[in-house]
C-alpha cells in the first residue's frame, strides 16, 4: 500500500509543477516571431532597423528595406501586365491570375520561365527571389493554350518598359 501512495504522490506532485511551469515561463516562440518563409527577408531587415545602434546603420537598412519592397512591387506588376497582354480581355486575365495550373511540366513551361528569368528577373539575385511566387502565372497562361511566342513578346515588352523607366529615374540625378 504505500508503494501504491507514493507513486500516485509523486504523479500528483509532477503534474503540480508541470502545471506552475506552464503558467509561469515564458513561451519559446512569440506569435509575432512566425513569419512566412516569402517576408523572412523584411522581418529580418526590420528586426535590423529596429536593432541597429547606429543612424548610419539604421539608415542602410532603411534603404535595403525600401529596394526590397520596391522589387517586390515591380515584379508583381510586370507579372500583372505580363499576364494583361498575353490575354484578350480583362476577365480572363483575372481568371489567369487567380486560377491555379497543373503545367508545371511541360517543355513550353520551363521555356518561358528561363527566358523570364534571363529577360526579367533572376531569382538567384536575393532581390528578385520573390519573383518565384509569381511563376504559376505562367503556367495558367499555358494552360489557356497562349503561345510560348505571345508570352516571349509580352515579357520582352514589359523587361524593356522597365529598362527605360530605371534609365529615366536616373538620367534626372546625372550632370
Amino acid at each position: 500500500m504505500s508503494v501504491f501512495f507514493r507513486n500516485a504522490l509523486q504523479a500528483y506532485l509532477w503534474t503540480l509543477i508541470l502545471l506552475w511551469e506552464l503558467e509561469h515561463k515564458p513561451a519559446v516562440m512569440e506569435p509575432q516571431d512566425c513569419v512566412a518563409s516569402p517576408d523572412v527577408p523584411v522581418a529580418i531587415l526590420q528586426k535590423k532597423i529596429l536593432s541597429a545602434k547606429s543612424p548610419e546603420d539604421k539608415a542602410r537598412y532603411e534603404k535595403e528595406l525600401d529596394e526590397l519592397i520596391k522589387a517586390r512591387e515591380v515584379i508583381r506588376d510586370s507579372m500583372h501586365q505580363i499576364v494583361e497582354k498575353c490575354t484578350g480581355s480583362p476577365e480572363q486575365a483575372q481568371q489567369v491570375l487567380n486560377a491555379k495550373s497543373s503545367a508545371y511540366s511541360t517543355k513550353e513551361y520551363k521555356e518561358v520561365v528561363e527566358y523570364f528569368k534571363n529577360k526579367g528577373f533572376n531569382w538567384h539575385v536575393p532581390k528578385y527571389q520573390t519573383a518565384l511566387q509569381h511563376l504559376y502565372l505562367f503556367a495558367n497562361l499555358i494552360e489557356e493554350k497562349v503561345p510560348v511566342e505571345r508570352i516571349k513578346a509580352a515579357i520582352d515588352e514589359v523587361s524593356v518598359n522597365l529598362r527605360t523607366e530605371k534609365d529615366v529615374a536616373v538620367s534626372p540625378n546625372t550632370e
